[in-house]
């Protein structure tokens, strides 16, 4: 999905081993084993961003590693502005709210009766802010029917909706689904009511009154600008085994022909910067106490049962840490999270413009959050370099078909000839590389994809490996 952890196949729930168990005492302080971790992590050429942890609105632990431009060998700095993806979704929750504290919108309210002629007439903006609504992925309609050689809006995001309308997913408030195209409806609806552009409303009333001056709306390839210190994401060619920008890159031609698309993502950042929104929300700043509240508390499903999402973000309540609300968010070269402890007013950013393996990324955030609770934890394990097979492209076309264990378990896999693709409902497709003629693995993960056959030699079902196997049938066409 956009903007979502999409190199990421399938989200893996990943363990350490291997690696040794670092305790944590009066000897070994909290910053001494955060800049134990950033050296380790340096040294094993794991990372390339900022990660910074702090307490009280106050940085405590902060690093530095790697490149902002690998073409200039320009190097990240503390001040490195970065996309931020899904996270900057609590920053449109909070712009609608800001609205309904005006009074110009009601969370509650339907959606077709603030946008004219949008095609689902019992959609609130509730749902839109809780991924209730059951929309479908706009990014289909755009790989299906656009012209790539023109850059989308969010205009043009509500058009193709008006035009096609594609059926929801399930009746809204039925489920939850996580929608890109509901954030991106959010900000048509923020454009609509106060009658500004997205990228203004967000400068006037979020990102100006908190003093998030290196913090804006950008589309770097719709409109192209000169910005200091700009972190440009970096992805992995593994034909080539180099980084390079994903405009180069036909598989992810979609960050240019979705570059304009706002809501879901394209908040740009710094990571102190986002310390001060991170304790704008612990102090509750810009909207009220009520708000606030409703925003970080976990949604209602129609049946009763709670959802772990509330207006923008992830929460959780552990018996340990208390409550901790969090995002993830993931753009071709871009990995982020934002993670609040707000019972021990504690903040850890993760920005990373290099993708990294995803089992990297989640022992790295792990490691973070043991280290900032003042927990013993484990170094990351050294990803294994995975050798493509060299095989006959022509068998591909034997694979291509779609794949299912429930509604909500769908893969497709497609070819172009020269590649094989994989992509899950709602999200983009993924080059899957062989290391043998049947098995494939997803570039950036620790999954793996077999492909299994019956008697006849004809290809039944995929089994997606990870540290256990589920099977997919295939449908017949």
């Amino acid at each position: 999905m956009k903007r979502s952890i999409i190199s990421v196949f399938i989200i893996l729930i990943v363990v350490c081993f291997g690696t040794p168990s670092v305790s944590q005492n009066s000897e070994n302080s909290r910053s001494e084993n955060f800049h134990t971790l950033c050296r380790y992590l340096n040294k094993n050429h794991m990372f390339n961003g900022n990660i910074l942890i702090a307490e009280k609105g106050k940085p405590v632990c902060e690093c530095t590693i790697g490149y902002a431009s690998l073409e200039n060998k320009q190097r990240l700095t503390e001040n490195s502005i970065f996309e931020l993806a899904s996270v900057s979704k609590q920053f449109t929750a909070t712009g609608i709210l800001i609205l309904v504290e005006e009074g110009e919108i009601c969370v509650d309210q339907l959606v077709d009766f603030i946008l004219p002629d949008f095609p689902y007439t019992d959609i609130t903006i509730r749902n839109l802010l809780t991924h209730t609504s059951g929309l479908p992925a706009y990014e289909e309609l755009f790989e299906k029917y656009w012209d790539r050689s023109k850059i989308a809006t969010n205009k043009d995001v509500l058009d193709m909706l008006r035009k096609y309308a594609p059926p929801v997913h399930f009746a809204p408030g039925d489920q939850w689904e996580y929608s890109n195209t509901g954030y991106v409806m959010l900000a048509c609806i923020i454009e609509q009511v106060s009658g500004l552009p997205y990228a203004e409303f967000m400068k006037e009333y979020v990102f100006e009154p908190l003093g998030l001056h290196s913090t804006l709306v950008y589309s770097r390839r719709y409109s192209p600008g000169s910005i200091p210190d700009y972190a440009y994401g970096y992805v992995k060619d593994h034909e080539e085994n180099s980084y390079v920008l994903p405009d180069l890159l036909p598989s992810e031609d979609y960050v240019i022909y979705l570059d304009g698309i706002q809501g879901d993502g394209c908040v740009n950042s710094t990571a102190e910067d986002l310390v001060k929104w991170c304790q704008a929300v612990q102090r509750k700043d810009l909207i009220s106490e009520k708000w606030w509240d409703e925003a970080l508390r976990p949604s209602v499903l129609n049946n009763g049962d709670t959802t772990d999402y509330g207006f923008g973000w992830r929460i959780e309540k552990d018996s340990t840490d208390g409550r901790i609300i969090s995002h993830g968010g993931g753009w071709p070269g871009y990995r982020t999270f934002d993670i609040q402890y707000l019972d021990k007013d504690i903040t850890l950013v993760y920005l990373c413009n290099m993708e990294p393996a995803s089992r990297t990324q989640h022992q790295i955030l792990q490691a973070m959050k043991d280290i900032a609770n003042e927990r013993p934890f484990q170094m990351p394990s050294v990803p294994v370099k995975r050798k493509v097979a060299g095989i006959d492209k022509s068998i591909y076309t034997l694979y291509t078909g779609t794949y299912c264990l429930d509604s909500a378990t769908v893969v497709t896999i497609t070819t172009d000839g020269e590649k094989l693709l994989a992509q899950r409902r709602g999200g983009t497709p993924t080059e899957i590389l062989p290391v043998s003629k049947s098995r494939f693995f997803v570039p950036g993960s620790e999954t793996e994809i077999e492909f299994l056959q019956d008697g006849q030699g004809k290809i039944t079902s995929i089994a997606i490996l990870q540290l256990g196997t589920t099977i997919l049938i295939r449908q017949e066409e």
